[in-house]
């Protein structure tokens, strides 16, 4: 089990924010030769989506109060690379009732 302290949001502007999330994440991954689960809360969330669409593989993950609304994040996310199927398949996947 490894856990990481990610920087403060208010440092750091949102579009690096979420990029600065998903290269941690996926450094923590790399040394420990992949990682099954992932806790994470507020824009950790949105790092660990942009890490999923890139390489990172998982099992599970839990998401503790993600961003409410996904208008800014798919915003800051288009620049960041994040493609509109990935965008739809983490809709599907967030909204009630589904698998």
């Amino acid at each position: 089990m490894a856990a990481i302290d990610l920087p403060v949001t208010a440092s750091h502007p949102v579009p690096l924010l979420h990029r600065a999330f998903a290269q941690a994440i996926e450094a923590v991954a790399d040394y420990f030769g992949g990682v099954d689960a992932v806790i994470a809360h507020s824009f950790g969330a949105a790092g660990v989506t942009l890490a999923l669409s890139r390489s990172l593989r998982l099992r599970r993950a839990v998401f503790f109060a993600p961003p409410a609304r996904f208008e800014r994040i798919w915003q800051a996310s288009r620049r960041l690379g994040i493609s509109g199927p990935v965008w739809q398949r983490m809709v599907r996947r967030s909204s009630p009732g589904s698998a």
